[in-house]
């Protein structure tokens, strides 16, 4: 009993002695609570200047989605430590959680974040992929795509998140005028034919898919018919695109296959035409510029009344085919044409089994079941090819590599049904083809 009495009373001197020197030993190394933990504050800006659609400063309610990841590592399920939190503004750069739910914290540890946000917000993103759609143009500023990804390496010893945002879209601006600067343009209409009108766009890498969906883009309209501005899908080619201006019962057409300098609508970018609308004289067409959003350069069109109308270019028709790019997005598509060269096929049922050849290995001879196309005809890699089922008949007799070895480097254009095949797109369910000579 002496002995436990003894040990209690060292005990009660030696705990209190081993805390203090604890406490000592730690006190150069003590957490500072200010440090971690701290709130996110998120300025956004545009790039070049900070604006919007509207040319001016960031709406009151204007709202982007932010994402918080750890420094240097790809937007995915497993790396995300805040997901798609929704930022207001007041009107200014600064913007703040839109709910005590929506506060971005950083991590406790201090360790380095990286951000990356978008605008329009979008509250049902799939994963981290937002569906893209300029199809209503009535409000411009709901679908200009905005994206930034600039502030990285941040932690809470510096919270500041400065955000700056480009332009992931194309901006279209027509001033349209009489020939006779009286006449009365109210109730014109203005359309862009044959356009994407749907994509995806990835969060994670920045991207922007090919159009899902073609169609006409319908220009929002000033009152007076004088001005009209659309925000469209990047193009790479605008061979079968028209600008379609109708007012009472007279309809002008220009084939922008015809503007002098503006080939493509790069994303980013402003392009700016000046239409005039010549009911007698002789269509004329001077020299145009591309420049970037901010600034924009003309294009100046005069335009006679078109008595023949629209022409039907319609994306995966026979005369305007999809590119290879264009039919992989159209997955489950039927009767469409698509264009390519013949470069190879394919042995077993992988379409990284690709031969880039028109004859066999091996005493084995080439394929009659399958092709493989692509956009050059020069293509040996496999990711670049589209698989053909070739089926059986009249079509495969005419296009196999093993009864036509003359195929090979020919460009076709073959109409079927886009679906799965050799394990990833390709064409199946062929009714017709032709080679462009």
């Amino acid at each position: 009993m002496k002995n436990i009495t003894t040990w209690v009373k060292r005990t009660r001197f030696i705990l209190p002695l081993f805390c203090g020197m604890l406490l000592a030993s730690c006190e150069g190394g003590r957490l500072n609570t200010d440090e971690v933990s701290r709130p996110v504050q998120v300025n956004a800006m545009r790039e070049g200047i900070q604006t919007r659609v509207t040319d001016g400063v960031w709406d009151a309610g204007d709202a982007i989605g932010i994402f918080m990841k750890p420094s240097g590592v790809t937007l995915s399920e497993s790396s995300v430590l805040a997901n798609n939190a929704k930022y207001t503004s007041t009107g200014g750069t600064q913007f703040s959680p839109a709910t005590d739910a929506d506060r971005i914290l950083f991590p406790f540890n201090a360790s380095n974040v990286d951000f990356i946000s978008y605008y329009p917000f979008n509250s049902e993103l799939s994963g981290f992929n937002l569906l893209v759609d300029v199809t209503d143009q009535s409000d411009l500023s709901a679908i200009n795509l905005l994206y930034s990804n600039n502030a990285t390496g941040l932690n809470s010893r510096s919270p500041q998140a400065n955000m700056l945002f480009s332009h992931q879209l194309t901006k279209i601006i027509i001033h349209i005028r009489p020939e006779n600067l009286s006449n009365n343009l109210s109730g014109l209409t203005a359309r862009l034919t044959n356009t994407g009108t749907t994509a995806t766009f990835s969060l994670a890498t920045g991207t922007l898919s090919a159009p899902t969906t073609h169609g006409d883009v319908v220009f929002n309209i000033s009152a007076d018919g004088r001005l009209a501005q659309a925000i469209v899908l990047p193009a790479t080619t605008l061979s079968s695109k028209h600008l379609v201006f109708d007012i009472g019962d007279l309809q002008y057409v220009f084939a922008l296959s015809q503007s002098l300098n503006i080939t493509s609508f790069n994303a980013t970018t402003r392009y700016t035409f000046n239409v005039t609308l010549n009911p007698h004289g002789v269509s004329a067409l001077t020299e145009g510029s591309i420049t970037d959003w901010i600034e924009g350069a003309e294009e100046i069109i005069i335009l006679d009344p078109c008595e023949e109308g629209v022409p039907d270019m319609t994306k995966g028709t026979r005369d305007n085919p999809f590119t290879i790019e264009e039919a992989r997005a159209q997955m489950g598509s039927t009767n469409v044409w698509v264009k390519g060269y013949v470069v190879g096929f394919y042995t077993g049922s992988s379409f990284r089994n690709f031969v880039n050849d028109f004859t066999g290995e091996n005493d084995t001879p080439a394929s009659n079941s399958n092709l493989a196309i692509a956009t050059v005809a020069t293509e040996s890699v496999a990711d670049n090819t589209f698989p053909i089922m070739l089926g059986s008949g009249t079509i495969r007799n005419r296009l196999s590599l093993q009864q036509n070895p003359e195929n090979f480097g020919r460009e076709v254009v073959i109409r079927g049904t886009i679906g799965t095949y050799m394990g990833t797109t390709g064409l199946r369910d062929l009714t017709d083809f032709y080679f462009v000579e």
